[in-house]
């Protein structure tokens, strides 16, 4: 479910890549907030960079997620803690040739959960969220292109913090 934007936006930018001189490619990118990116980019012939991703929040968890507690479940609470998603939407250009530059768009959820023991759950436990915001972020991102197909870059994200991915252009 997390991914069907993806199948529909896929062919919808194949359709589009009909000239010679654009791309289409992947990105993948890790934060210092330990969520991570992937996305959708197409990079026109005349230097516009566009892009839609998806970030998730990696979170500690426990076993399964539980819509409300019932009375037979375990209410030992074994910890706390947020985690975030976020569709992401971006613009950029090429810069100089080999640079590219982009600032993007985020908007998401962040979610307040509760972990509790439970045995007879997998992973130990179950944990149930306890508050849901939505949550909006902007970033910058620099990317040098270390080839044709190959760009490396980096950013800051007021909802990821400092993050670092790869992006390679397929086609």
């Amino acid at each position: 479910m997390r991914f069907k934007f993806f199948a529909v936006l896929i062919p919808i930018m194949l359709a589009f890549h009909s000239s010679f001189g654009q791309k289409i490619g992947i990105g993948l990118a890790g934060a210092t907030t330990g969520s991570m990116n992937i996305e959708l980019s197409y990079l026109d012939n005349t230097d516009n960079f566009f892009k839609l991703g998806m970030t998730y929040q990696f979170a500690d968890t426990r076993g399964k997620l539980v819509s409300e507690q019932l009375p037979n479940h375990g209410k030992t609470q074994a910890g706390t803690g947020e985690y975030f998603i976020t569709v992401d939407l971006g613009y950029g250009r090429r810069v100089k040739e080999k640079f590219l530059l982009d600032v993007e768009l985020s908007a998401g959820s962040e979610n307040t959960y509760q972990n509790y023991i439970d045995n007879r759950f997998n992973g130990g436990g179950y944990h149930l969220i306890t508050s849901k915001k939505t949550i909006i972020g902007a970033g910058v991102n620099g990317g040098y292109l270390i080839s044709e197909n190959f760009t490396a870059f980096a950013g800051f994200n007021t909802i990821r913090k400092v993050q670092v991915g790869i992006r390679f252009f397929l086609f």
